[in-house]
């Protein structure tokens, strides 16, 4: 396809950037789903997903996803697609775990937020670091014991009745 063919599907340089990164958000979700349903527990399932977007964060199209687009599309922009793309899953993941009494929080939607605000930043932090794949293998840990640490405890979970 020629570059003339290429930019009549769209109107601008930014319009076919702004497909550009909608298409590594649809590839990211699916990676995303597939390192979930792989674990056992709805807990290790949400925390696998998580993980998985850190994983892949020293990749050229996550770099550019988060280095790039944000400057290029507008950090509005680029947080509008970041969200139809993630807060639905983020938030029905949250409610389930809710729903089994799982969680510390209630299954907001700020919640869901703040957490794709941290994994973000921490994609940002892997992505632009000089040795993403060291800075990957140093952030792994510490974002999954901030993830479970969200989970109630089991002796806070569980109810004492008297006999």
């Amino acid at each position: 396809m020629t570059k003339g063919a290429l930019y009549h599907h769209f109107s601008t340089k930014r319009a076919l950037y702004d497909a550009v990164v909608i298409d590594i958000q649809d590839e990211l979700t699916a990676h995303v789903d597939k390192s979930a349903k792989k674990a056992d527990t709805a807990w290790d399932k949400f925390v696998a997903g998580w993980l998985a977007f850190i994983e892949v964060a020293p990749e050229p199209g996550i770099q550019r996803l988060m280095l790039e687009a944000p400057a290029i599309l507008g950090y509005q922009r680029w947080q509008e697609i970041d969200d139809e793309h993630n807060l639905p899953g983020i938030t029905s993941s949250l409610e389930h775990l809710q729903s089994k009494g799982e969680l510390t929080f209630e299954a907001t939607r700020e919640l869901a937020r703040v957490l794709l605000a941290i994994s973000n930043a921490l994609g940002t932090l892997v992505s632009q670091d000089d040795d993403p794949t060291r800075a990957r293998i140093a952030v792994i840990p510490i974002w999954e014991h901030l993830l479970r640490s969200l989970k109630v405890p089991e002796s806070r979970g569980r109810v004492d009745r008297a006999p």
